[in-house]
């Protein structure tokens, strides 16, 4: 690809950059953002299900005690976690098995978790990509509706017509742009060894 996953890891302060310097952030900035007071919350393309409860799945706390039911309740409803009973006693029982849940299935997880642990700064990485598309633009629909005063920032492949976003960036067409610049330097550089060599050999 062209980078997409990579930029919302550099956002999260997950990786460092390689070369030049994230202006996003200065360094004292960059370590209140990964530290406890505050911090990215980022759903990977991929989410990581354990094989317990749903309730240790969002909170990623094992003691239930420590849960915030309101809250996990509300993110249950945002992301349609609807697939598997939520009644309070199977959120502390019930193992969830990776194996038994389908793609879309753990994306909405995914979704819910990044939800509960959000802080202000959510960042999406293709979270509806195993999803059929209606139910995708409902689920994001409904994290927009519910979260006015967060900032998301979500990569997708998808467009999402019901919500208006603030800003989008194609990072496809620069990609594009790009590679069309590289063969056109490409192509005046074997004009020149062209002409150079034809040179070479009328001298010769």
């Amino acid at each position: 690809g062209c980078g997409k996953s990579t930029l919302l890891e550099l956002i999260s302060g997950a990786k460092k950059p390689t070369n030049g310097e994230l202006k996003f952030f200065n360094a004292k900035d960059k370590k209140l953002l990964i530290g406890k007071d505050f911090y990215a919350s980022i759903m990977p393309q991929y989410p990581y299900i354990a094989n317990k409860s749903l309730g240790f799945n969002l909170t990623l706390e094992e003691n239930h005690e420590d849960w915030d039911l309101e809250k996990i309740y509300k993110v249950i409803k945002i992301s349609e976690i609807n697939f598997i009973s939520t009644n309070q006693k199977d959120l502390i029982i019930n193992k969830l098995g990776s194996r038994k849940l389908s793609g879309g299935q753990m994306q909405r997880i995914g979704i819910a978790r990044a939800l509960y642990r959000n802080m202000g700064l959510l960042l999406l990485d293709e979270p509806t990509s195993a999803l059929d598309k209606k139910l995708g633009s409902r689920i994001i629909k409904n994290i927009f509706d519910s979260y006015s005063n967060t900032t998301v920032v979500i990569v997708s492949h998808q467009n999402f017509e019901e919500v208006s976003f603030n800003k989008t960036i194609n990072l496809e067409n620069w990609l594009f742009i790009i590679t069309i610049w590289l063969l056109i330097l490409l192509f005046e550089f074997l004009q020149l060894l062209k002409k150079a060599s034809l040179d070479e050999i009328e001298v010769g």
